[in-house]
């Protein structure tokens, strides 16, 4: 059966809020109230965070929003993101670089290296070959081949950075 986004969503046991930040850098301006892990996943965990985007704390000041993020906390996207990237391609999500708050790279199961964004995913493996009109051809020259599991990496991160 193919993957729909528009699968119902996971309806696991709450627990109570565990953290609690004064700010969360991702969105300047709103105020992170509280966080808590309300559905665990074997690659990444889905959380409810509560931002007040308002003068108070009333409901109509509050924003909910539920996201993925890796177990190590890094941010993958909303939980059917994450569900494709994780459950059904089999990527383990890293950030692209330690400067980044969004994971946009990450090794698959089946061995290659994915790059994406919320425009394109693209995977990468010794052996592949740049093609004219490939994203990557912006950055690296036509004919040039991936012969290592680093240069997959690299070619992943490329690709992420040009469809961002």
């Amino acid at each position: 059966m193919p993957f729909r986004y528009n699968q119902p969503r996971d309806r696991g046991p709450r627990r109570p809020f565990v953290a609690y930040g004064p700010h969360d850098p991702k969105f300047p301006g709103m105020t992170l109230l509280r966080k808590a892990v309300v559905v665990p996943h074997a690659g990444y965990d889905v959380w409810e965070e509560v931002y007040q985007v308002g003068q108070t704390q009333r409901p109509r000041d509050l924003m909910t929003m539920r996201v993925a993020r890796t177990k190590t906390g890094d941010y993958i996207g909303m939980p059917d993101d994450a569900r494709y990237l994780v459950d059904h391609k089999g990527i383990a999500p890293e950030l692209r670089t330690i400067d980044h708050n969004v994971c946009s790279v990450g090794k698959s199961s089946d061995g290659k290296w994915y790059g994406w964004s919320h425009r394109a995913l693209a995977g990468f493996a010794p052996g592949d070959v740049v093609r004219e009109g490939d994203v990557v051809a912006a950055k690296i020259p036509v004919g040039t081949k991936v012969t290592n599991d680093a240069e997959a990496k690299w070619f992943a991160a490329i690709f992420a950075e040009e469809v961002s």
